[in-house]
Formats: C-alpha cells, structure tokens, sequence
C-alpha cells in the first residue's frame, strides 16, 4: 500500500516563526511549504517536490 501526500499539509514557506531556522525543502533545498508522512519517513517539500512526489506515487 502507498501512502499519498496529504493534501491538507500546509505551511507558510519556510516554515513557522517558531522554527529555529528555516525549513527547507529534502530535494532541492527551496523554502518548503508541505510535510509529507509516510513510509517511516518524514519529508519537507516546496510545491513542486510535493505535486512530483504525488505525480510519482501515483503512476
């Protein structure tokens, strides 16, 4: 079973003002906007590494 990015996980680029440095993305290194669960992993995405993934995931 795969599991799919959630739609749903959201974030202002970069990360929260409650982050103690910013977020980036875990492929290409842009401000990440998404989190993605699953698989035992936990991945950081911007946008287009996020659609990729679920494009990916889907095929």
């Amino acid at each position: 079973m795969r599991n799919h990015p959630a739609p749903g996980a959201k974030m202002p680029a970069g990360g929260t003002e409650f982050a103690p440095e910013p977020i980036t993305c875990d492929r290409c290194d842009d401000p990440a906007t998404r989190s993605w669960e699953g698989d035992g992993q936990d991945l950081d995405l911007c946008e287009d590494c996020h659609d990729a993934l679920g494009r990916w995931l889907n095929r």
